[in-house]
């Protein structure tokens, strides 16, 4: 009763209403930073907040319409967070709204969230921990053996890219990018026919992405089919055009097929795309 009439009073007055909503309804030790928002009904340029959380510490945002918390301080494994704004509008009475979110046990998103970040940021190693206890706990997590693989490769355990490439292609056998990932490893590995293959598959799952015709080039070089690492690399500058690295590595096709004249007109093209570059 008290509070209908408090939010009476604040609409009779043109006040706004206050409702904090949280980033996500669970989180644990290892979960990206949690969010709460204080929601205006209508907007307050003069509008001064004040957080009060328990269970938790505010890591930034006090005096905000938004603070996070940082899980990775949570106290316990266990338990909630509430987090509570008091709103001071100036012309209205104070305004006050609060949430909670359950402290629950690591998921598996949070496994892979955590090892994907630690795969962008060079932490690997723990990076592919993380992603594995992902797949432990939800084997068919696609994206989890995609980032594992990711790391892998970096990691040069070719081997184990290729089986994580392999996993993914299984649960998603459309997987344009799986397939492509798996032939760069075995690029690597000098299985040069077998990338090849995967090549050719990813481009016939995505006949407009370059990224495949360029490395099955690279495939046939090592097969030593110059003529069609050629056709691939043109075909690759055509998805795009004006791109150095095409350039340079169809001059070294024409170069090693004892094509001297071609070359020397494509390391032209390279110097002349450099130059405009070096302008701007």
């Amino acid at each position: 009763m008290i509070l209908f009439l408090l939010q009476t009073g604040a609409r009779a007055q043109g006040c706004p209403l206050v409702t904090v909503s949280p980033s996500a309804r669970s989180v644990s030790k290892i979960s990206k930073p949690l969010v709460f928002t204080a929601n205006l009904t209508k907007p307050a340029a003069t509008a001064s907040f004040n957080w009060q959380v328990t269970g938790g510490v505010i890591a930034a945002g006090q005096g905000t319409s938004t603070v996070s918390i940082d899980p990775t301080a949570l106290p316990s494994d266990s338990g909630t967070i509430k987090a509570e704004v008091n709103v001071q509008v100036a012309g209205c009475g104070p305004q006050s709204s609060s949430a909670e979110v359950q402290i629950t046990q690591p998921t598996a998103h949070d496994y892979y969230d955590r090892g994907m970040k630690g795969v962008l940021l060079g932490d690997r190693k723990s990076a592919i921990a993380d992603l594995t206890k992902a797949i432990e706990m939800d084997p068919k997590m696609t994206a989890a053996y995609d980032g594992r693989a990711t790391g892998r490769l970096i990691e040069e355990d070719y081997d184990g890219a290729i089986a994580d490439n392999t996993k993914v292609i299984e649960l998603d056998p459309r997987n344009e990018r799986a397939y492509q990932a798996r032939g760069v490893a075995k690029l690597y590995k000098k299985d040069f026919a077998s990338a090849a293959d995967d090549f050719s598959k990813a481009i016939e799952l995505d006949p407009k992405n370059m990224l495949p015709y360029a490395k099955r080039s690279e495939a046939k070089e090592g097969l030593g089919d110059l003529d069609g690492a050629i056709a691939d690399v043109t075909k690759a500058m055509e998805l795009k055009p004006n791109d150095i690295g095409l350039y340079r590595t169809r001059a070294r096709y024409y170069k090693k097929a004892g094509k001297s004249d071609l070359a020397a007109s494509d390391q032209a093209k390279v110097d002349e795309l450099v130059k405009k570059i070096s302008a701007k």
